[in-house]
């Protein structure tokens, strides 16, 4: 949609606190000072505006000048005439265009050509580096509270892991020895004793067996009858033959079984000493796993995050929101100069009120000349107004330009401005915004989509290097 590029063209007020008549004409582009020294009404000036602009958002009691029954203040912004009446009972407001149209809904109109730095930008600056990315990302609609969430959810989760892992300690890694069972070892030693008895058993029975034969043949040699002797020789020799035959008996040794069943509870427990070592070691890696696990998901929702993020259109060249926080051309935001963090706040102004180009800034005294007469430059190189409160006393000299209030009242270098007598009729109802019997039409813009502004093209003497 098209920019409109509108300007605030005057100022009229009467009874607004100090302020009982006022009337002042902008600079169409640079600053416009309002100067003059602490509760003299330089401020009300500015509230003025805000009170025109914002309605019922700002309204409060006691603002009507002593004396006074109502605070008029009228202002005309391009070709748009806006009109708010406030007595202690009534808010009345009137926009009317120069085709004498209204639109249907003025108070919403009336949003769409202000923004939260409209006013000051100052406190944009004095936020924290985590308030000024928020600011940023709310500006913006960038939403990671999903994100955020299940990287917390992930991040609580590994920090519960690496205390798992912290308490799970350390081990060296001890000698693998296997368990022994005693009960088999037992069994295994009573089998060898049961088998070394019938060993035992087969070598008497042939030991009785060889004594009964030696007798008998010793008794062959004392025969006469060489017939019967040789025949008694002959089953001698046949016996010794069938003996030599006999199986000879295998004793089997227990002693390496008793040994192993003497060491079996040492041997036991360094089995089990080395069972616990691979069950922990299998517990720490699993734990480790899943802590690398939950890391990467960690990085891999944060990598979404980024992509989001590289899609987005940022509102000033050079800004850029990174996981660790706001930038801008690299520097931290926590690192920006004063005059590097002015540029930045009044380049958002800009580019989130596209059809208003003007800002009001209150407290112009905490800038030295060389950066008002900057911010004038810039304001003029970028077609934007400036209305600045600056605390001062009244000089001699009065500047062409600039206004000048001294108990109320406000005065320029050709004289007092003061408007003409504002005749209002009282209204019907309270609260209410004022209904004429013109057209309406439906002013309401969207600026989602509005011109990314440059950054000012000026460096400040003296300025600190980041």
């Amino acid at each position: 949609m098209e920019k409109k590029n509108y300007k605030f063209i005057g100022l009229q007020i009467e009874g607004l606190r100090k302020i009982k008549a006022a009337l002042l004409e902008f600079n169409d582009k640079g600053i416009t000072e309002i100067v003059g020294k602490n509760n003299m009404g330089k401020t009300s000036v500015i509230d003025a505006i805000e009170i025109l602009l914002k309605g019922f958002k700002y309204n409060e009691k006691g603002m009507t000048t002593t004396g006074m029954d109502k605070t008029t203040i009228i202002g005309t912004v391009g070709p748009w005439t806006i009109k708010r009446v406030i007595t202690d009972k009534t808010n009345r407001l009137e926009v009317v265009n120069e085709e004498g149209l209204s639109p249907k809904k003025p108070q919403d109109f009336l949003d769409t050509l202000i923004n939260e730095l409209t006013f000051d930008p100052q406190p944009f600056l004095e936020k924290n580096p985590n308030d000024k990315l928020k600011f940023i990302m709310d500006l913006l609609k960038i939403d990671f509270t999903a994100e955020n969430e299940r990287v917390q959810e992930k991040e609580d989760e590994r920090l519960e892991v690496g205390r798992d892992i912290k308490n799970a300690g350390e081990f060296k890694e001890p000698e693998k020895v296997e368990p022994v069972d005693t009960a088999d070892l037992t069994k295994q030693i009573e089998d060898i004793r049961i088998g070394n008895e019938k060993e035992k058993k087969k070598i008497n029975l042939i030991n009785t067996l060889n004594e009964k034969f030696a007798t008998f043949s010793n008794y062959h040699q004392g025969i006469e009858d060489k017939d019967l002797a040789a025949k008694i020789k002959k089953v001698v020799d046949t016996f010794d033959k069938m003996v030599e035959t006999l199986p000879r008996p295998k004793y089997i040794s227990s002693e390496e079984l008793d040994t192993k069943l003497a060491n079996a509870s040492e041997t036991n427990k360094k089995a089990t000493d080395y069972t616990n070592y691979i069950a922990w070691k299998e517990k720490k890696e699993k734990l480790v796993k899943k802590q690398e696990e939950l890391k990467n998901g960690i990085l891999k929702i944060r990598n979404e995050k980024l992509l989001k993020l590289e899609k987005i259109k940022m509102p000033v060249e050079g800004l850029k929101i990174t996981e660790e926080g706001l930038y801008f051309n690299d520097i931290f935001c926590e690192n920006w100069s004063k005059s590097m963090g002015w540029k930045i706040a009044l380049s958002l102004c800009e580019t989130m009120q596209p059809d208003l180009r003007a800002i009001f800034l209150d407290n112009g005294e905490s800038m030295d000349k060389d950066t008002r007469k900057e911010l004038d430059k810039w304001a003029r190189e970028h077609d934007i107004q400036v209305i600045l409160t600056i605390v001062d006393a009244i000089p001699d000299d009065l500047q062409e330009g600039v206004f000048y209030i001294e108990e109320g009242g406000v005065f320029n270098k050709a004289g007092e401005c003061v408007p003409e007598v504002i005749d209002e009729p009282e209204p019907e109802s309270p609260d209410q915004e004022f209904d004429t019997n013109i057209p309406n039409i439906d002013q309401k813009e969207d600026h989602s989509n509005a011109q990314q502004p440059d950054l000012f093209n000026f460096e400040f003497e003296n300025e600190p290097e980041n």
